[in-house]
């Protein structure tokens, strides 16, 4: 691509960016070391991209600490835009069952405002704290990844199963990381339904990368399929036939900024205004307009997380 189409991408993009449809990027890391410098500019830049709700998920103790330093430094108006999940991803499940990760997010958990469902039902907050304290929407991110195999494969399955059945008790939805092991993945989270330990909504399969068989499974069950900036790549192939047969229901939209930056920006730093790329490519993948896909999508989220 030429330097003036490229440029040209990139306005007609800002462009789409900067408008009226509602988005929730449901899973970002804004709270992360890579946005220390700036993330008040990035949470603006957000607003006026009207991204009324971010769901920020954490991977290890560091992380979940973190977030109660970074909510402190929130204004008022800031912290009407947050949420978070706390729990510990694949990569850290080794130092969660060595170094005793279940007591260290029952403590940490205490520090948050809860936002709990009925087992019956999702769609409405059953308590929001005024106290100013951080809200605890979900747990996350948890899962497997065998790509990296960062923690040995059976304290993963220990870690993620443990976490699952916190989340139960919690009455908490799931943000969930699986990559290169989608057949495990299944296995446990048929046995947390079997368990009872999922809810009736049960959480989101985050940057969903699977096949169309094992979308279908994730649905039988309730979840939700999260989709990212790589679904605007010019190579991709199976995601956009998923989000072909996902119902748009039952889709989400996020950014895991700052990874996975969406086409024409790509090989930048992601943030969450960008999100709205995703929800433009998803609407072209399905044949609707915009502004249907927006208002489903948004619809979404908010049963699945809540909002402030």
């Amino acid at each position: 691509m030429s330097k003036e189409k490229q440029h040209a991408a990139q306005v007609a993009a800002r462009n789409f960016i900067i408008n009226n449809l509602p988005a929730y990027d449901s899973h970002t890391h804004i709270h992360d070391p890579e946005f220390q410098a700036d993330y008040h500019s990035v949470i603006a830049r957000a607003h006026a991209a009207n991204i009324k709700q971010m769901l920020l998920p954490c991977d290890d103790l560091q992380s979940c600490k973190r977030t109660l330093s970074f909510h402190a430094s929130l204004s008022a108006q800031e912290k009407k835009l947050v949420r978070y999940a706390l729990g510990y991803h694949p990569h850290a499940a080794e130092d969660y069952c060595l170094n005793n990760g279940y007591a260290e997010l029952v403590k940490l958990a205490g520090e948050f405002s809860l936002v709990a469902r009925t087992s019956s039902d999702n769609s409405a907050d059953r308590f929001v704290s005024d106290s100013g304290k951080p809200i605890l929407a979900a747990v996350g991110e948890i899962g497997l990844d065998y790509y990296y195999d960062n923690s040995p494969r059976a304290l993963q399955k220990r870690a993620f199963y443990e976490q699952l059945a916190w989340a139960a008790e919690l009455k908490l939805p799931l943000s969930i990381h699986t990559r290169e092991a989608f057949s495990d993945t299944l296995d446990i989270l048929q046995s947390a339904f079997k368990n009872n330990l999922l809810l009736s909504s049960p959480g989101v399969i985050h940057c969903y990368s699977g096949s169309k068989e094992f979308a279908k499974r994730l649905l039988e069950m309730g979840f939700y399929l999260g989709f990212d900036g790589p679904i605007t790549f010019k190579n991709a192939r199976v995601a956009p036939e998923v989000i072909e047969y996902c119902p748009l229901s039952r889709i989400l939209i996020e950014t895991d900024a700052p990874y996975l930056t969406p086409e024409p920006f790509r090989g930048e730093r992601n943030e969450p205004a960008n999100v709205k790329l995703v929800l433009q490519k998803i609407a072209e993948i399905k044949n609707v307009a915009p502004e249907e896909a927006a208002r489903v999508i948004y619809d979404n989220a908010v049963r699945l997380f809540g909002i402030n």
